[in-house]
């Protein structure tokens, strides 16, 4: 086969792909979450089970969702650069970025479930940091 036709049937393809991803909307972005949360649950599954039995209470937490990174308490997590789209501080608030789904607000449950283990952490020490997995 000739470089041509390669070419082609490449630029073919991908013309294919791009319309097929358009007439799927959101469906690949769902699965995509899905796999995600499965294989966090299988890693979650593989680790040592143990008697635990532990209730905690944290008190006056606030979540903040905003919508904009700019819009973050902290100055090193407003820079674009930071890479940081969610944190806790020990003011029990928990800041995390938002975006809109279906007219509803939404946000990345692995970050909302990372920052939460932070307080939990800062309150119970048995809590594993989740910085140190």
């Amino acid at each position: 086969m000739n470089k041509y036709l390669k070419h082609s049937l490449f630029w073919l393809f991908m013309g294919l792909a791009g319309a097929a991803y358009l007439f799927l909307g959101c469906v690949p972005n769902q699965y995509h979450r899905d796999q995600g949360m499965k294989e966090m649950q299988r890693w979650f599954s593989a680790q040592e089970q143990g008697p635990i039995n532990k209730t905690i209470l944290l008190k006056d937490v606030r979540v903040c969702i905003v919508g904009d990174r700019v819009q973050f308490k902290w100055t090193p997590a407003q820079s674009i650069d930071s890479g940081i789209a969610a944190y806790a501080d020990t003011d029990n608030d928990v800041w995390i970025l938002g975006r809109i789904c279906n007219g509803k607000i939404i946000v990345n449950e692995n970050h909302l479930g990372h920052e939460f283990l932070h307080l939990l952490n800062w309150v119970c020490p048995e809590i594993a940091n989740p910085d140190n997995f």
